[in-house]
């Protein structure tokens, strides 16, 4: 029965390990999409709306780090995207004025 006490308290232990683990790694990836839209000028309005509220898309993934990388690349792609297609529009406004 002790043995049994000792093996849940083990359990639980590295089940908490595993939880600070991954909110570790959480935390990094909202800090690394926040660095990327200050970095593309990007505002969080501007992203599709499943990943505006980014923070809590990060946070509900699961656990696993393919769920959570899943979840990074979606948001950063979204990023990405609507940086290029601001460029491309700021393109054609700058060539409309040299044109005049």
């Amino acid at each position: 029965m002790i043995k049994a006490i000792q093996e849940a308290g083990k359990r639980k232990k590295e089940q908490e390990e595993e939880e600070q683990g991954s909110n570790s790694v959480k935390k990094d990836i909202i800090r690394e999409i926040e660095n990327l839209l200050k970095e593309k000028g990007i505002k969080v309005e501007e992203l599709e709306p499943e990943n505006r509220d980014y923070k809590a898309a990060v946070n509900g993934c699961g656990e696993t780090m393919k769920e959570m990388v899943a979840v990074e690349e979606r948001i950063k792609s979204d990023i990405n995207i609507k940086h290029i297609r601001k460029n491309e529009h700021n393109k054609h406004k700058d060539q409309g004025r040299e044109e005049e």
